[in-house]
């Protein structure tokens, strides 16, 4: 008999084990390939609901989520994950040109890389008295105030600032900036 050397089919895509195999002398059982044994005891579409029911009558919101999962074009869970990887480049693109940005061009206008908003909100929450390297009204000025919302010390022996209190910086002024709006539409308090 000849063996054939094409790979064997799979049920699961995502699931790529080696089969096992042996040479097997007549009359002995053929052995199940590890991949296909998995997906006899770990089916495609294994919910909580149905581990927790084993046994009992599933109920109506139970078969309508296995319904929705199986029915479903879309992996949700893989397209909300794409959504979020998305929103995370674009955030940590502009914590990282910020970064570059105050290296390279500090004396530039702060303009270039903030809003009117959040100069504005960086101008009544941080004082000016830790911004001594930089000259008022720039863009390593303003940075270094967003730095400071971060947690950035702005000693005088410290480096320019990092990506990390960029980070923290700016996701604390986009916090405030969201209060601010909610506060000036009057729409806070009883």
């Amino acid at each position: 008999m000849a063996r054939s050397s094409s790979p064997r089919p799979y049920d699961n895509d995502c699931l790529r084990l080696p089969a096992t195999s042996s040479p097997r002398k007549r009359g002995a059982k053929k052995k199940e390939s590890t991949g296909l044994r998995l997906n006899r005891l770990c089916p495609p579409y294994v919910t909580p609901s149905s581990i927790s029911s084993f046994g009992r009558r599933p109920s109506s919101a139970h078969i309508a989520e296995s319904k929705s999962l199986k029915n479903s074009g879309e992996n949700t869970f893989c397209q909300s994950s794409a959504n979020l990887m998305a929103v995370f480049c674009i955030l940590s693109w502009r914590v990282l040109w910020l970064t570059m940005l105050n290296r390279t061009a500090p004396d530039a206008s702060p303009k270039m890389a903030l809003t009117d908003t959040e100069i504005a909100l960086l101008d009544e929450l941080i004082s000016d008295v830790g911004n001594r390297r930089c000259r008022p009204g720039t863009l390593a000025f303003y940075l270094t105030k967003l730095a400071r919302l971060g947690g950035y010390l702005a000693r005088a022996a410290d480096p320019p600032p990092g990506n990390v209190v960029i980070w923290r910086g700016l996701s604390r002024l986009t916090d405030i900036e969201l209060g601010a709006e909610i506060g000036a539409a009057g729409n806070v308090g009883n």
